[in-house]
């Protein structure tokens, strides 16, 4: 994966295809990393540099294998069941200050638990120890605005730091 995304950023922004799901993961990068507003991050076409800030996160998908531009729910709970020791591994061996479910909170709600959730608009977060885990709806979600995708995210951060 780590390949793939040093291959996302073309001149004029993210590359086709990437840019739905990858332009709310950098936008929310730049925000938490670099402590910036929604209002302070410039349009990624504008300014494609910033797509550099995911250079500076790990980025762990749940199904390990190639697949459409939409997971089917049969194919995420078969790829967990194959996955789970190297997904959690994989998260451990990380060990971020901030951790993001993308909509697989679900999937690691037994691994991850934690009844003090909070919640901030469309996300819930919880602290265990110095880590703040954020249960989030799939950066492609188009039920809720990217801005307010975004500010939830930065809110619910920000209130456990």
């Amino acid at each position: 994966m780590r390949d793939a995304i040093k291959d996302l950023k073309t001149e004029y922004g993210l590359k086709k295809g990437w840019d739905k799901t990858f332009t709310s993961i950098v936008y929310i990068s730049e925000g938490i990393l670099n402590k910036k507003k929604w209002s302070e991050i410039p349009d990624i076409c504008d300014n494609p540099d910033t797509i550099d800030v995911l250079n500076n996160i790990a980025y762990i998908n749940l199904k390990k294998v190639t697949g459409g531009s939409r997971a089917k729910v049969i194919e995420l709970d078969e790829a967990y069941k194959i996955f789970k020791e190297l997904l959690i591994t994989q998260i451990n061996l990380i060990d971020a200050d901030i951790i993001i479910f993308g909509g697989t909170y679900l999937y690691f709600k037994n691994d991850f638990v934690n009844n003090n959730f909070k919640q901030f608009g469309s996300c819930n977060v919880f602290k265990i120890e110095n880590k703040i885990y954020i249960d989030a709806y799939h950066p492609q979600y188009i039920g809720i605005t990217r801005k307010k995708y975004f500010n939830d995210i930065i809110e619910a951060v920000n209130s456990l730091k």
